[in-house]
């Protein structure tokens, strides 16, 4: 008897903490809203909720010490189309979410991408923090890509 209701408790006790952590809850992109550049962590969590583009992650690098700051990020070589998409997608949603940068620059092999906080304003016509989702930065850049398909007037900076 002592032995079933050993295990019965096992069970119980089992199942409760499965409970638990099946109860966690999801972190989402725009929780990281609000971030620094002088938080590591933060930056990474975002790069980690972001499409990786099948790029190999080398390293990454924080201007902090004076303005501008920035965030440059370095990976293996890759194609270069698929580089500067990579590049688009990670400082459009990093100058987003974190307050401080000015600018993200994606370095892959000998390629390098820098796009701006006042590029990203400048081609969507509005300041980067009145996109309060990810739903409604989406929407914004696929009707303007829709405006510009080559993105003609979101070009990279060296």
């Amino acid at each position: 008897m002592k032995r079933v209701l050993i295990v019965l408790m096992s069970v119980v006790l089992l199942a409760g903490c499965a409970n638990e952590s099946a109860g966690e809850t999801k972190v989402e992109l725009f929780d990281y809203e609000g971030s620094y550049v002088g938080s590591p962590m933060s930056t990474t969590n975002i790069l980690k909720l972001l499409p990786d583009y099948g790029l190999e992650w080398k390293q990454m690098a924080l201007e902090t010490k004076k303005e501008p700051y920035g965030i440059e990020l370095y990976y293996e070589k890759a194609e270069p189309e698929i580089a500067r998409e990579a590049a688009r997608t990670y400082s459009l949603h990093l100058l987003r979410l974190i307050t401080n940068a000015d600018f993200v620059t994606l370095h892959a092999g000998t390629t390098s991408y820098t796009y701006t906080r006042e590029q990203w304003e400048s081609w969507l016509g509005l300041p980067l923090e009145r996109y309060a989702s990810e739903k409604e930065l989406k929407q914004a850049v696929q009707m303007k890509v829709e405006q510009d398909p080559g993105r003609e007037g979101l070009n990279e900076t060296s």
